[in-house]
């Protein structure tokens, strides 16, 4: 993969996993959380997952499995952005 296509990839990890933190908290409206200690989290999670699901990204790219490609990548970010949500959740 090029330099253009793996920024793609992080933009893409942290909003999905942003947006995965923020379903999570809609779908739990009891539960609070610190902004703060939730971006670290975030922060935290994406980047434990991101090589693995980069990797199997670009082995379904190399399989020419594109829509594969792109839905385990996100598949794995809303889980890392689940994650930090109930890691946060006061």
């Amino acid at each position: 993969m090029r330099d253009n296509e793996i920024d793609k990839f992080a933009a893409m990890a942290s909003e999905t996993a942003m947006r995965a933190a923020a379903d999570w908290f809609r779908l739990h409206p009891e539960a609070q959380y610190d902004i703060d200690a939730l971006v670290t989290s975030l922060r935290s999670h994406v980047h434990r997952r991101f090589d693995q699901a980069l990797d199997d990204a670009r082995e379904a790219f190399e399989a020419q499995m594109y829509d594969c490609m792109t839905a385990t990548f996100l598949a794995d970010m809303r889980l890392a952005g689940i994650d930090a949500a109930k890691e946060c959740a006061i």
